[in-house]
């Protein structure tokens, strides 16, 4: 028998979407669901067209599914007038043919289910109650599996931490152990870019100690001095607090991660957690990624343990190497 469990997440939108479809007799039927704020992407359709805007991306008010979104009502058009409102999920010409419409929110402004046809009063006040239903029945399933991702979740983390303290032990060099720490923490969260930023002994400036990967584009970030005065690495710094930022977050030039002027790859999500030694914040462990991911409660949890495991790391290297310099 089929579990929850064992379809993913996409497959069981992707066959409500066909019911849908198929009990209305609709043209098409789209879910949009929530991004980012005040953004909406496409996530499941089912359509007789081949013009459906995959990577379409609406904000709130926007033609009538943003008005759904914006008002947190249902609608009902069964003559559609295109002067007074539009779809916007079609390739240019495919929507001029439509001719009835009808969209449903979703629960706590998560998204909206959209149906339309290309026959005028296709829809009737009893279908919109019905569509209602098959609304709260995607509410129920994306809170499950929304449930089922963070213990998926919490789990590769807990693992994470695992392989991060073994790394102790197989490593006795600075940087042979920052190499496999970045990389390995790339791995477990899913970010594109790691790195360690370290501020130098007067505080004024930081550098990049290690990478994963590339990051400033067609520079040897290694051999370059920051001001602690700029981007959002030097507010760590100054400030000893993290910063979780989106897409949205990062589009002005003062929000940039390295200072205004400094060319990097276009993240999508960032983290900044500081790490502190002997009290003092001495460095920031930066994660960064092309594609949009997850900065809720269970990758901050993870992240401030893993600063923590840095610093002692780096607390025991000092106090060692203090050590071996009185001994001989």
């Amino acid at each position: 028998m089929t579990t929850l469990i064992s379809l993913d997440k996409q497959t069981y939108l992707d066959q409500i979407l066909r019911i849908v479809c198929n009990v209305f007799d609709a043209h098409s039927a789209v879910l949009f669901l929530q991004v980012g704020e005040d953004q909406y992407r496409i996530n499941s359709f089912f359509s007789l067209s081949d013009s459906i805007r995959h990577d379409v991306i609406l904000t709130t008010g926007t033609g009538l599914t943003g008005w759904i979104i914006r008002n947190n009502k249902s609608l009902l058009i069964n003559n559609f007038d295109r002067a007074k409102g539009h779809l916007g999920y079609y390739a240019a010409g495919e929507e001029s043919e439509i001719r009835a419409f009808m969209g449903c929110p979703l629960d706590q402004g998560l998204g909206v289910l959209c149906l339309d046809s290309k026959r005028t009063y296709s829809f009737s006040d009893k279908d919109q109650k019905i569509l209602h239903q098959f609304v709260r029945l995607l509410d129920t399933l994306i809170a499950e599996f929304k449930h089922l991702t963070a213990e998926c979740t919490e789990q590769r983390f807990y693992q994470g931490l695992k392989l991060l303290c073994e790394l102790h032990d197989k490593f006795s060099s600075w940087l042979a152990y920052l190499t496999s720490f970045l990389s390995l923490l790339s791995g477990v969260t899913g970010f594109s870019h790691c790195f360690l930023a370290v501020c130098d002994a007067q505080g004024k400036f930081f550098s990049v100690e290690s990478s994963n990967k590339e990051l400033v584009l067609g520079v040897d970030e290694l051999n370059q001095q920051f001001t602690m005065e700029n981007g959002l690495i030097g507010w760590v710094f100054r400030n000893g607090a993290p910063i979780f930022a989106s897409k949205k977050d990062l589009s002005s030039p003062s929000a940039s991660l390295l200072g205004p002027g400094v060319l990097l790859p276009d993240f999508a999500s960032v983290a900044c957690v500081p790490v502190a030694i002997h009290k003092r914040i001495r460095g920031v462990i930066v994660l960064a990624s092309v594609t949009p991911q997850s900065t809720g409660r269970e990758l901050r949890a993870f992240l401030k343990i893993v600063a923590s495991n840095l610093s002692i790391f780096l607390e025991n290297l000092y106090l060692r190497n203090r050590l071996t310099c009185s001994g001989s």
